[in-house]
């Protein structure tokens, strides 16, 4: 299990709170690049950017933190992401910190206590969510068990879950999914 901190948009996907909506992470954003220095070694996303809030926001993250796969990162400390948080606020606008815990096995999360809830999602890219692109018939199957937040109270629904909605959605019949604890910090 992997336990670390996320920042994601203040605003709900139609009831939805879950990780599939507009995780703040480094990115390349082709249109802000810097211009090419001959002999100058690009070997973050951050080296990318010209001095300002995003090269900024974007070192402190990869400074700060945990590594789940080669193409997402959580952040360690509370305090690096509300740093990140105070730097992006009048750019991107207003993002909230939860702690996450990430693992493909629902023995590992902890209880619900102060938690959002669990989604069901891949572990990097777009975080396609499971729960948020559920089909109408695993929506009208399972929406009485999601909470007010759109997320699951149950982590160990996961595997069953899961399984229907692989066979529902069969472009994601291989796609590899785990589940997000959010706790609101």
């Amino acid at each position: 299990m992997i336990e670390g901190y996320i920042l994601l948009p203040q605003e709900s996907c139609n009831g939805y709170y879950g990780i599939d909506r507009g995780l703040f992470e480094p990115l390349l954003i082709e249109s802000e690049f810097e211009e090419n220095i001959p002999g100058k070694k690009y070997t973050t996303v951050s080296s990318f950017f010209p001095p300002g809030w995003r090269k900024t926001a974007y070192e402190l993250y990869e400074a700060n933190q945990i590594l789940v796969d080669d193409t997402f990162g959580i952040l360690s400390d509370y305090e690096i992401a509300s740093q990140i948080k105070n730097l992006i606020r009048p750019h991107l606008g207003d993002y909230e910190i939860f702690f996450t815990q990430i693992t493909d096995q629902a023995n590992d999360v902890g209880q619900l206590e102060t938690c959002y809830g669990y989604d069901f999602a891949y572990p990097g890219g777009d975080y396609y969510s499971a729960i948020r692109n559920a089909s109408q018939s695993l929506q009208a199957k399972y929406g009485s068990q999601l909470n007010e937040y759109g997320l699951f109270n149950d982590p160990f629904l996961f595997e069953k879950y899961i399984r229907e909605f692989k066979k529902e959605i069969t472009s994601e019949a291989e796609s590899t999914f785990w589940i997000f604890r959010l706790t609101k910090k």
